[in-house]
């Protein structure tokens, strides 16, 4: 339920209105920098509006995080462990020009063409948001204030690596 809208169905990550930009592939390293390796379309909504709402008439949702916070993979990868999610890299390097990501998982064709700008941006909007902001979000998800300060933690620290990223 997202304000009272039903979904109309789902996007894809390889056929939407925003393939090739920023935008999408920001989306994308998110996705890899909360461990999130479930990236089915059945977990991206589709809800269209009656009326513009923030500029759209239509608004392209990812939903479904449960399988975040510990390491990506197919088979058993840990979820919502912090241990397993503090000492999972984030960025292992950047090789010809694409930035290659501690991501395992079966769209990983997903993550081939991202860029240190494409980090640089994400990372650039993440790290407006507040200490109140990440607060609120992860008390709204049930987490405890200590676990939640431990994953706040690791998330500003992949935020920093990934502003310090040159091309």
């Amino acid at each position: 339920d997202l304000h009272g809208l039903d979904a109309v169905g789902t996007w894809s990550y390889y056929q939407n209105p925003f393939v090739g930009t920023v935008q999408l592939r920001g989306l994308i390293v998110l996705q890899a920098m909360l461990g999130n390796s479930d990236l089915k379309d059945d977990n991206n909504a589709l809800y269209e509006l009656e009326e513009e709402l923030e500029g759209a008439d239509t608004w392209y949702v990812s939903r479904d995080l449960g399988h975040t916070f510990g390491r990506t993979g197919v088979i058993d990868a840990p979820r919502g462990d912090i241990e397993v999610f503090e000492e999972t890299p984030f960025i292992t390097g950047v090789v010809n020009g694409r930035v290659k990501l501690d991501w395992r998982g079966r769209h990983d064709a997903l993550l081939e063409d991202i860029t240190a700008a494409d980090v640089r941006w994400i990372c650039g909007r993440l790290d407006k948001l507040t200490d109140r902001q990440w607060n609120d979000a992860f008390r709204a998800g049930g987490y405890e204030k200590a676990l939640a300060d431990r994953f706040i933690r690791r998330l500003k620290q992949k935020i920093a690596e990934g502003l310090a990223l040159k091309e």
